[in-house]
């Protein structure tokens, strides 16, 4: 399923900002639901907004799972640890979204940085 489920499927990061807002990543699941981001105005009790990540944002092992939320710069950013599957090649990258135009963008993939020790 895609846009049209409006449920979690598998909610991770959560965070709740100074403005009253409730920001939740979903990994998703393939069949399921798609990674997205979801951002819930808790002072209004209504749905803000949600982003959802596809491809090549996601890939088919993602495994977005935290976020950070810069709101005087009008940014999210995303972990991805990739290796969903746990057994197949990780791609971690770094999602940042832009909070004005809702555009997401890959960062970071393949980076030294962010692979495992060890």
């Amino acid at each position: 399923d895609g846009p049209s489920t409006g449920r979690f499927v598998a909610p991770l990061g959560v965070e709740v900002t100074e403005d009253g807002k409730l920001w939740v990543v979903d990994k998703g699941e393939p069949g399921k639901g798609e990674p997205k981001l979801v951002v819930w105005d808790v002072e209004a009790e209504r749905l803000d907004r949600v982003v959802y990540l596809q491809t090549p944002v996601t890939g088919p092992n993602s495994f977005v799972q935290d976020l950070a939320v810069d709101a005087a710069h009008g940014c999210v950013f995303l972990a991805d640890m990739g290796r969903a599957d746990l057994v197949g090649p990780a791609d971690p990258a770094i999602i940042a979204i832009d909070l004005r135009t809702g555009l997401a963008r890959r960062a970071l993939s393949g980076h030294p940085s962010l692979q495992p020790v060890g």
